[in-house]
């Protein structure tokens, strides 16, 4: 069945996710106000007039490496797959000669635009204006090496499954 990295409660039902919910669907806490079964104070979802409100507890995705040397303000964000709309909505411009974190960081930083994300997918960095929206992944899965002589650093990952091929992107 694979790993879950998400659970969802609403009462005592649990679901179980591979990806985390959508940014956007977030609701304030007090939506979620009914108390877990044997465990008061704890958040277990909600019910409102015509929805069902689920509180979502994950993992720690979030075990970076290390951020030795980045830019000040830069940091490890995560493993993401990027959705190709989203990639032509939101200005991604590819950065040649710059494979490594350290390198795309200062690339996009210092781009006339002033990015404020630098993503490294097979040693190519691609800098852009917002996160990606489709959705994150465990660390492990961007696998890639960069190039010599960064080959310690993650430079994304590939999935192939029934449905095709998808992209990981080493965000930071």
């Amino acid at each position: 069945m694979g790993s879950y990295f998400y659970a969802g409660l609403l009462g005592s039902d649990c679901f179980c996710y591979k990806n985390p919910p959508l940014a956007e669907t977030k609701l304030a806490d007090l939506y979620c106000a009914v108390q877990c079964p044997g465990s008061p104070g704890q958040a277990c979802g909600g019910m409102g007039l015509a929805n069902w409100y689920v509180s979502v507890y994950s993992l720690d995705l979030t075990i970076a490496p290390p951020n030795n040397g980045l830019r000040t303000g830069w940091f490890h964000k995560g493993c993401y797959v990027w959705a190709d709309a989203d990639m032509e909505m939101h200005n991604i411009k590819q950065v040649p000669n710059a494979g490594s974190a350290g390198l795309c960081i200062e690339a996009c930083a210092q781009d006339e635009k002033d990015y404020p994300q630098a993503a490294l997918y097979n040693s190519v960095c691609y800098c852009s204006d917002a996160m990606p929206q489709y959705f994150q992944l465990s660390v492990e899965r961007c696998n890639l090496p960069c190039s010599a002589p960064f080959a310690t650093e993650p430079c994304g990952g590939e999935t192939s499954n029934d449905e095709g091929q998808y992209v990981q992107y080493t965000v930071y």
